[in-house]
């Protein structure tokens, strides 16, 4: 049932698919230093069955997503790193909101991070491809 969570009524369909960001927000001594770019990249995909997947920060989280308006949606992780969560899951939900420029601004103030990522599409599920 809880991966229906997503297909409610308004269900911002537009934002299903997989999405790329790169932080603003991280530093380190050498920017040069590959584990730099790899802390920066933030993948998103979002499933028409409710389930997001995200690697943000090099850590992969999975859960479900549902509408918080007809261009923005809430996700909250149920696992991290493949494990369950251990306790409640975080209580500020992550949001993908679209933008009217196509692009969507992510934002996950549980995980610590305030910045938001300004998020391109990479993979749309009608053409299955990169754009």
């Amino acid at each position: 049932m809880a991966a229906l969570a997503g297909l409610g009524c308004g269900a911002p369909h537009v934002l299903i698919g997989t999405w790329e960001g790169r932080r603003t927000d991280v530093f380190m001594d050498d920017p040069a230093n590959p584990v730099t770019e790899d802390l920066r990249r933030v993948t998103l995909t979002l499933r028409a069955d409710g389930v997001f997947e995200l690697v943000d920060l090099t850590v992969p989280h999975k859960g479900y997503w549902k509408a918080a308006g007809p261009s923005e949606m809430e996700m909250t992780p149920d696992t991290i790193m493949g494990k369950p969560l251990d306790g409640p899951p975080p209580s500020v939900p992550i949001r993908l909101t679209l933008r009217e420029d196509g692009k969507a601004e992510f934002i996950d103030r549980a995980g610590g991070m305030v910045a938001p990522v300004e998020m391109s599409r990479s993979v749309s599920p009608a053409a299955g491809a990169e754009r």
